[in-house]
């Protein structure tokens, strides 16, 4: 692989599966879809599942918008954002610990949102069943959830909710 593709692809080390996508569709996409997504992410630890979901959105060419450290905990920094969000198309929510953070979002824009449980956390996380019970249980409406830490896969389902906009 190497030989092919040189060491260069540094930027992707912490994506293993998205790496060699990465590096060898990247830098070939031209300008980006004028649909948005929003990746939405509660804590920093969180943030290489959140990562995973924004770089394989950016590489299928679609403009990704990052906001960090806005969860139920801090709900005051989560609605100083709600009138960015509301402006994507589909908003990707990366939360561990219980999972409210999706619930909490979708009741308050009317976009879909996809929902992503993560491993981390501590306490009663369960490596992330926790977040994942709470989030199949949203009474919220508009939320899809994928599985535990699977950023890739909410990218792809963002991705079909874009493409059906057009």
């Amino acid at each position: 692989m190497k030989k092919f593709f040189g060491s260069s692809n540094a930027g992707f080390r912490n994506f293993p599966i998205l790496g060699l996508l990465g590096w060898f569709i990247g830098n070939s996409i031209g300008a980006s879809h004028p649909k948005d997504a929003l990746r939405w992410s509660r804590q920093e630890r969180d943030l290489a599942v959140a990562e995973e979901a924004a770089v394989t959105l950016e590489v299928m060419g679609k403009s990704v918008k990052r906001f960090y450290d806005c969860g139920v905990a801090g709900l005051h920094r989560l609605l100083d954002q709600v009138r960015d969000i509301q402006n994507a198309d589909v908003v990707i929510c990366v939360a561990g610990m219980e999972g409210a953070l999706p619930s909490v979002l979708a009741g308050l824009i009317s976009k879909p949102v996809v929902a992503v449980p993560t491993s981390v956390g501590y306490g009663a996380n369960f490596k992330g069943i926790a977040p994942l019970l709470t989030m199949l249980n949203s009474c919220s409406q508009g939320v899809a959830v994928v599985n535990i830490n699977s950023g890739f896969n909410a990218a792809c389902f963002a991705l079909l909710i874009l493409n059906l906009n057009r």
